[in-house]
């Protein structure tokens, strides 16, 4: 039983913790470290999103007396996610960290898919990396300084400092710790800036924040946050949003090399801020929702505020695309004219968008000319069912085919495992036994009786291997050199396998060394 574990300071990350107690107790083998924590060899470690808290907590449990919630809350960054991904979501998120199962919080957290760039190195703040070793002696990694995006120390208002120690150890099972860090020289202290503040004090609020927007409409509710947004800042026309006057304000606050340092940059004709500023079918990361929040709304608004009233819908009316009038009437006309000739010509929507002219009307009548489309688009075609299928036949037919396949294999010894996919590959109807076995009952009633075990494969591999040697004459090998022979390692070998190596194989060579002996001759 563990007997000592140190204490996790605020703000601190999980993986720092564990990499302190590591150092304290002298271990130099990362697997003997992870096996004493977490009670097994296999698990990985990850700077900012470390799993496996159940298995950590029964270890050290007695002397850090927390709740799993708790550490997910207070020494990763999954906080991050949980206004924009919704409570259900954010849920099954701390259930990845918290359980036993494989940590692949990245990946369904989006991380790995995300186009912003999270940092490579660790960073510290100057002034609190040189507090820590005052007061405790040593020094811990903060998760706020790990964020992407944060330059600055919100609490010292000094830039941080990247060290020379990288977040992805080339070592999966090792924890690297401040510890490792060294001062070589006097640390520069700089000033930061006052967006570079703002940023980081949002994202600390963030962190510490404990608002969770309503599960129900949560991607509409952002949707109608934005649209009132943009109506406060007058970047509205009727219902349509102005983007590219928002895009001005965004990149007149933050710069187009700041915005491309973490790869959010707004030089493409469609970019992710005219996407956040639509309506809302997916998540969008922390960073582009900080990103304008600091632009566009007040400085002295919380965190907390902003999450609380983009929760609110309100009396607003919902945001959609109504008809916007076009300034020349006459051309309504004349592509009213034109949707009637490819009406004519063509003989669905489908085949009329194809074309370029015919998306073109179709785009323009969509946006100033709704209501009338909608009554004089073209019919819909009807799909035609394709004939029933008669299972019973097929099922009669296919265990007929199996049936004479198993025939004309039964004598050979030789071949691949004779499985259920291997029946299916032989037919060309693989898929239909994975998906419409149940309705074939007389294919699964013969694949139960000849579909191969492993065991029987074995047992046929190790019968043609013997065959072999009996007719090129081979007497005394080894045991060893069959099992090599047969294709069988000792690691895989099944009960029945180990049984004819053991009984049947031994039997023939004794009894092949008999029949060899020179008789004795008679006087």
């Amino acid at each position: 039983m563990i007997q000592q574990f140190p204490i996790a300071h605020e703000d601190e990350l999980l993986g720092s913790v564990i990499a302190r107690f590591i150092y304290r107790q002298g271990i130099k083998d990362d697997k003997v470290a992870i096996q004493q924590l977490f009670g097994s060899r296999l698990i990985t470690s990850s700077a900012l999103f470390q799993g496996h808290i159940n298995q950590l907590l029964g270890r050290v449990g007695h002397l850090w007396n927390v709740s799993p919630r708790s550490v997910v809350e207070k020494h990763t960054l999954l906080p991050l996610f949980r206004p924009f991904v919704g409570r259900r979501r954010y849920e099954q998120l701390v259930g990845n960290l918290v359980g036993r199962a494989a940590n692949c919080i990245l990946l369904r957290s989006g991380v790995n898919a995300s186009r912003v760039k999270w940092p490579d190195l660790y960073k510290i703040c100057p002034i609190c990396w040189q507090e820590q070793h005052r007061e405790h002696g040593y020094s811990y990694w903060q998760r706020l300084f790990q964020c992407a995006g944060i330059e600055c120390c919100p609490k010292h208002q000094c830039l941080l400092l990247e060290t020379d120690l990288s977040l992805h150890s080339i070592h999966q099972h090792r924890f690297v710790g401040a510890q490792l860090l060294l001062q070589p020289r006097p640390l520069v202290v700089r000033s930061a800036s006052s967006k570079q503040l703002v940023l980081a004090k949002r994202c600390q609020e963030l962190l510490t924040s404990i608002c969770l927007s309503p599960d129900f409409s949560l991607h509409d509710n952002w949707t109608h946050f934005y649209h009132r947004q943009a109506a406060e800042k007058g970047f509205t026309q009727g219902n349509s949003v102005r983007h590219a006057d928002i895009t001005e304000v965004i990149l007149s606050y933050w710069g187009t090399d700041w915005l491309e340092k973490y790869g959010l940059g707004l030089n493409k004709d469609e970019h992710w801020l005219k996407g956040i500023f639509r309506k809302h079918r997916r998540p969008y990361s922390y960073l582009e929702h900080l990103v304008c929040w600091c632009a566009l709304a007040p400085d002295h608004e919380s965190t907390e505020a902003i999450i609380r009233r983009a929760s609110k819908r309100g009396n607003v009316s919902r945001f959609t695309l109504a008809d916007v009038p076009h300034k020349d009437g006459s051309k309504c006309s004349e592509y009213r004219r034109g949707w009637r000739e490819l009406v004519s010509q063509c003989s669905s929507l489908k085949s009329i968008r194809a074309q370029r002219e015919g998306a073109r009307v179709y785009i323009w009548l969509y946006k100033h000319d709704r209501s009338w489309l909608k009554e004089n688009l073209p019919p819909r075609l009807k799909v035609s069912r394709g004939m029933r299928v008669d299972w019973a036949r097929r099922d009669r037919s296919l265990v007929r085919e199996m049936i004479k396949l198993e025939r004309s294999y039964q004598s050979d010894c030789a071949g691949p495992r004779r499985s259920k996919s291997w029946y299916g590959n032989q037919l060309n109807c693989s898929s239909l036994f994975d998906k419409k076995l149940a309705l074939l009952p007389l294919c699964a009633t013969f694949l139960i009786r000849y579909s191969e075990t492993v065991e029987e494969y074995q047992a046929r591999r190790l019968a043609h291997t013997m065959i072999k040697l009996i007719e090129e004459g081979r007497q005394w090998v080894p045991t060893y050199e069959i099992e090599r022979m047969a294709g069988i390692r000792n690691e895989t070998c099944r009960a029945a396998a180990r049984k004819i190596l053991r009984d049947e194989v031994k039997h023939w060579q004794h009894s092949e060394k008999i029949s060899c002996r020179s008789l004795p001759q008679r006087s």
